[in-house]
């Protein structure tokens, strides 16, 4: 999960330096993998407080889904952010050529 927020990170610095501002909007895959990070958080307090299913099914399920929905906003960001440098990158192609 860090990894993903690593590579945001550096994307953005080397957008901005490569390509000028940028203008970053969360997208709706973000916003559901950051619901899915903080529900799994809260079942994992909730397991270590007040116990829970056998093995922490719930535990390992909502785990999975936060572990699934980090890769797929990241891949969502990186395919974004790409486009956007290649729309750059072609108009100023286009205005110098």
């Amino acid at each position: 999960m860090l990894l993903r927020d690593l590579v945001i990170l550096f994307g953005a610095l080397t957008y901005k330096w490569l390509f000028g501002p940028l203008h970053g909007e969360p997208s709706a895959a973000s916003k559901f993998n950051t619901l899915a990070q903080i529900v799994f958080c809260l079942a994992v307090v909730a397991r270590a407080a007040f116990g829970g299913p056998p093995g922490g099914v719930l535990v390992i399920a909502l785990g999975a889904l936060a572990t699934v929905t980090t890769a797929v906003s990241g891949i969502d960001y990186v395919l974004t952010y790409s486009r956007r440098a290649a729309a750059v990158s072609r108009a100023r192609s286009g205005a110098t050529g």
